[in-house]
Formats: structure tokens, sequence, C-alpha cells
């Protein structure tokens, strides 16, 4: 799974890095997620660098790792999770 990470115009690399291993956390504390790798200051999405911007590569278990979840079932709670940040949008 990837998640796009963008705050506002105008925020530091810093500032976006401490979301970023904010969703990741919430992102690893879902069950069926294996591990994460962070890029803060590159959007996935614009293929550029822009420091209020950062990507998450989400790696799941494998499939019988997770108890018969499927990444969509993960996804839903993923998202679930990420629908209460203020600080910006993932």
């Amino acid at each position: 799974l990837v998640v796009n990470v963008e705050l506002p115009e105008g925020a530091s690399v810093e500032r976006t890095e401490r979301l970023m291993e904010r969703v990741a956390q919430l992102c690893l504390e879902t069950d069926g997620v294996g591990h994460t790798v962070q890029i803060a200051g590159y959007s996935i999405f614009s293929s550029a660098n822009i420091p209020n911007n950062g990507g998450i590569y989400v790696a799941l278990k494998p499939f019988d790792g997770r108890k018969g979840r499927h990444a969509d079932d993960i996804l839903r709670d993923i998202n679930a999770k990420l629908a209460g940040l203020r600080e910006g949008t993932a």
C-alpha cells in the first residue's frame, strides 16, 4: 500500500517527518501490516521534491500471517485511523 502525506503549504521537512512518523506508527499498529518505509520531502503522486509532502510504503505481512485479512480490509482500517489527522492529510 502507498500513503501520500501532505501538510499545509510552507511546512518544513522536519514538520513533515514528525507527521510521517505518526502516520507510520498508526499503520504499524494495524493488524496485517509488516513494516513501513518513509520518504519525507517527496511527493509520490507528483514525483517531485516538495518539503510539505512525503510518501510511506506500507508492506503487508504474508497472507497466511495476516489471519486471512485481505488488503482491502487493512486499507479500510488504515484510512479510518488517518481520517482523524489534524496536521495534514494522508
